[in-house]
């Protein structure tokens, strides 16, 4: 072995060893309640808070900033790239559902393949316009009967 061949190895390992290791994932698929796929919801990976960190953003109304987000496909599939040090949780959030919250955490050296997750249903939101001069027929008050009232 030449001495430019050593030299050649010690460099490529020196650069080896600097590299960053593979990053882990986050995989799963999302389902609407009647098991359907839910395309398009947002996937996003946050930095881990435990349960005290999390109350304390709650109640002063701060919501970690993600640090990464990708959408569900068209069969409600996803798969996060873990590429940053620090365990993380993720938060899914789809139109027309409330959002999910997994705390984890999650070790980002890990490959992690989540079961179905299924995300229920919403209420439907009623709008109430202000200063309208027609009621909405769902908003629409009603009396008692004459009998009933004295």
């Amino acid at each position: 072995m030449t001495a430019r061949s050593r030299w050649i190895g010690s460099a490529v390992g020196m650069l080896l060893s600097c590299w960053p290791a593979l990053a882990g994932s986050i995989a799963g698929r999302l389902l609407d309640a009647a098991g359907q796929p839910i395309a398009g919801a947002k996937v996003q990976w946050l930095p881990h808070r435990d349960d005290d960190q999390t109350a304390l953003d709650r109640t002063s109304g701060r919501d970690p900033a993600p640090l990464g987000e990708i959408s569900t496909d068209a069969q409600g599939r996803f798969r996060a790239v873990l590429d940053r040090p620090g365990a993380v949780s993720l938060r899914i959030l789809a139109p027309g559902h409330p959002s999910i919250r997994l705390a984890g955490p999650y070790d980002p050296a890990d490959e992690t393949a989540l079961e179905d997750l299924a995300a229920e249903d919403s209420d439907p939101v009623v709008a109430v316009k202000k200063n309208a001069t027609t009621p909405s027929p769902a908003c629409r008050p009603t009396m008692p009967p004459a009998s009933m009232t004295h």
